[in-house]
């Protein structure tokens, strides 16, 4: 407490006060923003990825940033918001409920929602919450994080308290940050009084309360939302809780317009009108767009990036968006040709490993935008899931380590240069599992058109590569088919079982933000596209999401550095923005890429 000696004249201290009253007035007005009435800003969005799903339980095939950052929580958001700046830590401010609370040994958890309300006036409720979970674990499968045994089939039990009050019950204690930062992530309340149908004629009822009615409900919501067509008319999207609401969609181009929520709950009511959701055929036009002014909040393709002091002319600042992500070269286990039981052999997934060279990758395609990575867990920002060890890599960018490695294991180069199997067998010096002698070490890498640091990090890779003995043919697909093409093997329709290796976009984390393998890594997990299946592995993951500390994480990220899962690759910054000199609030940009526009303001 700050004491000061007392007045003899009040008089002098009423002056005083008046005048101090007068001056705070004076600055508080000078430091208000002046925001411009009416204002609209436009957002680019990287090449091939508009939005194209609406309802937050969002499927494998939809789930990508556009959707599930960008688009789709500007509407819904999720119980608990995550993003502090560049911290992709839990924000009470912006969450619709207050900090959960541990009881019961910590396998029950109980939430208190804040005083929220949808747009059309009704509360949002216990009963939002229920509905979500009822949807999900009726068709687990449909949600694109799921993973069986976990979210949500681990749960006992659900309880409603009171409209605002609510717990749940898990079946057994798991690690309290994983529970917050995953489980309870991936609550999305969603509007029951408007959703709980089974058609667009028929009443609104429970039906979500039966397994039967939350299937026929979710079938019924699905076909809803992949009519793209109807975004615009449709009454089911008319009742949101975030900051915007959909105002028009193009179902051709995958453009999105957005107005401001009124009844929006949130501490900061939105202050920009309009949000224009631009996607883009290519970084060329996008680049033309961003110098014409047409674009408020957009991207300079990695290799324009000596372009930075020309969009200082064009009144833009320029700021690398760093993602709280891990980057990768997916591989195909389950591939049915030669390729599948040659990358299942840990010493050519090693060999491989040590031919890309990740630091002249991030200085020379990525123009210095991006940062080496040895394992699972980001290496930025820093965090306590990170070890000393996973900075260090274990494979450094050698090719005569490569030929040791594959010389040593029965393979001998032919007369083009290309490494085939001599010596096949299961033995410590022969070739593996499946791999016939003469079996060429020939691979097939896809990655995305449209983004030239993808075209040029394939040519790089496929010069290097041949020079070291292994026949690598690269090719581009448009990022929707890439995404489409990287799914599991199904051996019954031949469906997933061709790719070998594809580079697709960085895995960010994001509705979950504890960085623990159930997802991508464990051999039931919902993403692991690849098919990695490792019971070492799987006990780690086990231990990373039921050990109350971070041991049993630590051991499961050392573990997969070494092992490799896929081909660790550097971490990309997201992009390199271009906002707006006049656009405020946009920086700093969120690791966890939850844009927050109701934020934003034109000065």
């Amino acid at each position: 407490m700050n004491q000061g000696r007392p007045t003899p004249r009040r008089t002098i201290l009423t002056v005083v006060l008046a005048g101090i009253a007068l001056l705070l007035t004076v600055c508080a007005a000078a430091a208000q923003p002046v925001l411009a009435k009416n204002s609209t800003v436009t957002v680019a969005m990287p090449v091939g990825q508009g939005p194209d799903f609406i309802i937050p339980i969002t499927p494998g095939q939809y789930f990508s940033f556009n959707n599930t950052a960008y688009f789709i929580p500007q509407m819904y958001p999720s119980l608990y918001w995550y993003g502090k700046g560049t911290n992709p830590a839990l924000d009470e401010r912006d969450s619709i409920a207050k900090l959960p609370v541990f009881t019961n040994g910590g396998k029950t958890v109980t939430l208190h929602l804040k005083k929220w309300l949808w747009s059309d006036g009704y509360p949002v409720t216990c009963r939002d919450i229920q509905f979500s979970i009822n949807l999900m674990a009726g068709t687990p499968s449909a949600w694109g994080g799921y993973v069986p045994g976990y979210w949500p089939t681990n749960i006992s039990s659900f309880q409603i308290i009171n409209p605002t009050e609510c717990s749940i019950t898990f079946n057994r204690v798991y690690n309290q940050a994983w529970i917050t930062n995953t489980e309870l992530a991936q609550i999305f309340p969603i509007p029951q009084h408007v959703w709980d149908r089974e058609s667009m004629t028929g009443a609104v009822g429970n039906y979500d309360e039966t397994t039967t009615g939350a299937q026929a409900v979710w079938n019924f919501l699905l076909k809803q939302a992949t009519t793209l067509s109807t975004y615009t008319t449709n009454p089911l999207w008319k009742v949101v809780d975030g900051p915007y609401r959909l105002e028009s969609y193009a179902s051709a181009t995958n453009e999105a317009i957005m107005t401001k929520n009124t009844r929006y709950s949130g501490p900061q009511k939105p202050r920009i009108d309009t949000l224009e959701f631009l996607p883009y055929t290519s970084d060329a036009s996008e680049l033309n767009a961003l110098l014409s002014g047409s674009v408020d909040y957009g991207y300079l393709p990695f290799e324009d990036s000596s372009l930075m002091s020309e969009m200082k002319r064009h009144s833009l600042v320029t700021a690398g968006w760093s993602a709280w992500e891990f980057n990768m070269i997916f591989i195909n286990y389950g591939n049915t040709a030669s390729a599948g039981p040659i990358l299942s052999q840990l010493y050519v997934r090693q060999a491989l490993q040590h031919l890309l060279d990740q630091k002249q990758y991030s200085q020379k395609i990525f123009k210095g935008f991006a940062n080496p990575s040895y394992g699972p867990v980001p290496a930025t920002p820093p965090s306590a899931f990170l070890t000393n060890a996973e900075l260090k890599n274990p494979y450094p960018y050698s090719p005569s380590a490569a030929d040791k490695l594959l010389s040593t294991h029965g393979w001998t180069r032919n007369s083009s240069g290309t490494y085939q199997c001599q010596r096949a067998g299961l033995g410590p010096t022969e070739c593996g599992a499946g791999i016939a002698t003469g079996t060429p070490l020939t691979l097939h890498f896809q990655y995305p058109s449209g983004q030239p640091t993808s075209t040029q990090l394939a040519e790089v890779m496929t010069s290097t590569f041949r020079k070291a003995g292994v026949d690598l043919t690269a090719t581009s697909l448009p990022f929707a088919s890439l995404e489409a093409t990287l799914a599991p093997c199904d051996k019954s329709t031949g469906d997933g079982c061709s790719w070998q290796l594809i580079y697709a976009s960085p895995l960010v984390w994001n509705p979950s933000y504890y960085p623990s393998g159930e997802v991508n890594f464990a051999t039931s997990g919902g993403y692991n596209v690849g098919e990695y299946d490792n019971p070492t592995n799987d006990k780690n993951v086990l231990a990373s999401v039921e050990d109350p500390g971070l041991g049993g994480m630590h051991a499961y990220e050392l573990y997969l550095a070494k092992d490799l899962p896929n081909l660790w690759m550097p971490e990309v910054a997201w992009q390199i923005s271009e906002v707006s000199s006049s656009l405020k609030g946009v920086i700093p940009q969120p690791s966890t890429l939850n844009i927050q526009p109701q934020y934003w303001y034109f000065k």
